[in-house]
């Protein structure tokens, strides 16, 4: 409903063991998930993610840099939507937490 059908482009996947199988029936065409938590094993269909060519991609967050764990040091966002003097682009809406 949230994207009209369409799909989401991007699933950051905090418990993979028991979403993933629905995070790739949610996946837009050319979608991604990022698996970032998992506390166990699951069963997916690859079909899934073949008809829709989208990707899974595992994120370790304990290879995170200190630039990566705290970016605001590094990068300025201010009110209007400048960032570091440039224009921010938005590329799409963002949602909330599905639950």
């Amino acid at each position: 409903e949230a994207t009209e059908g369409r799909g989401v482009d991007v699933i950051l996947e905090m418990l993979s063991n028991v979403n993933l199988s629905k995070d790739l029936q949610m996946v837009a065409y050319g979608g991604r998930v990022a698996v970032i938590g998992c506390r166990g094993s699951i069963e997916i269909n690859p079909r899934d993610t073949m008809a829709k060519e989208s990707c899974i991609m595992g994120v370790a967050l304990f290879f995170a840099t200190p630039i990566d764990q705290n970016p605001r040091e590094d990068f300025n966002l201010t009110s209007d939507g400048e960032f570091n003097g440039m224009k921010s682009l938005v590329l799409g809406r963002v949602h909330g937490m599905l639950f």
